[in-house]
């Protein structure tokens, strides 16, 4: 009797331990899973070219971005304008992070507000892609600033980050031009060429420029949309607001910037996200166009529906191509099957 109960005691004791055990290494992996994603979301860890490996809401995600764009799958609306504040900045850095180059600014800060945000936000720095991560009626351009703003109630992106609709990011994409220079471009080039092959290494400028200048000149009209960091790990819940109007930059300017080089010492010949799936999501334009306005805008409503959000009478999608560096985006279709 004595030693069935010793064999049960045994028994439980063993049991207890497996699942101590079990639970300890479950607890370890789950560290080292997390530990391993934080390491790949650093610079020196991620690339353009491993998507497919970015960590994070980057894979899970339901809200990501970028996001094709297009005036007629747009739902119009009224919005008082965005108003722009303290744009005039001097004794700015520079940083090539070995993915692109990023200004950040001391106080004042550049302020926005209104456009149907519900405080005011500060600019914490502005960066650049190339080509655009957006897509407009199914065009990709050269070239995508993005102004990172918090909410004035933080004091750090980071913090920011944390809170569902603490951050704002202005989106404005560039055409090439070829006869008109922009100060605002050569200021920060100058300060590029000292930064282009060091990257982490920042670099201060004594110059003065308006942040603001880096948008077009018509800043009414815009997509606005809840979206996510396009960088891992792709938080979400981020506005956008991506200007349907294009700025400029020249072909000498844009090549400057485009000049830098990663933690590798290879030249980034693109820094770009891939489009992702609108997944229902609701797309505003302020300032709806009109038939009048002179813009190229594509007429074929199939162009108008959006990745991942095409519903059409009379036309199945059986593939949509986006191609990295190309300025178009195309796609397959075949007759709807009404007998299936």
């Amino acid at each position: 009797m004595i030693t069935t109960r010793r064999n049960i005691f045994h028994n439980k004791v063993l049991l207890f331990g497996s699942i101590f055990c079990v639970l300890v290494l479950i607890i370890v992996s789950f560290s080292v899973l997390v530990v391993h994603e934080l390491n790949l979301a650093k610079d020196s860890k991620w690339s353009y070219h491993e998507q497919d490996k970015w960590p994070g809401s980057c894979k899970t995600g339901k809200s990501q971005s970028p996001i094709p764009l297009c005036d007629r799958s747009s739902y119009p609306y009224q919005s008082d304008a965005l108003v722009f504040q303290n744009g005039s900045v001097e004794n700015f850095q520079i940083t090539n992070n070995g993915h692109t180059v990023v200004m950040d600014f001391e106080n004042p800060k550049p302020q926005l507000s209104g456009g149907g945000l519900t405080c005011k936000f500060t600019l914490r720095n502005l960066h650049f892609h190339w080509p655009s991560e957006h897509v407009i009626n199914g065009k990709r351009y050269p070239l995508e600033s993005h102004l990172i703003f918090i909410s004035e109630k933080f004091s750090t992106l980071k913090d920011a980050i944390a809170v569902p609709f603490a951050v704002t990011v202005l989106a404005t994409l560039y055409e090439e031009s070829y006869n008109i220079t922009h100060n605002h471009f050569q200021i920060i080039n100058k300060a590029i060429e000292e930064v282009s092959v060091a990257p982490g290494k920042p670099f201060a400028t004594f110059k003065s420029l308006n942040v603001f200048d880096f948008l077009p000149e018509d800043s009414e009209t815009f997509f606005q949309y809840t979206g996510s960091l396009t960088t891992p790990n792709c938080t979400e819940n981020i506005n956008w607001i991506v200007f349907r109007h294009t700025s400029s930059i020249t072909s000498e300017e844009l090549g400057t910037l485009t000049n830098i080089h990663s933690k590798r010492n290879e030249r980034v010949e693109f820094n770009n996200r891939l489009l992702q799936n609108i997944n229902q999501r609701t797309i505003s334009l302020r300032n709806t166009l009109t038939s009048n306005d002179n813009i190229n805008v594509i007429s074929n409503p199939i162009f108008c529906q959006g990745f991942g959000q095409m519903i059409l009478r009379h036309v199945n999608v059986t593939r949509i191509s986006f191609l990295q560096n190309s300025n178009f985006v195309f796609f397959w279709f075949a007759p709807v099957n009404y007998s299936a």
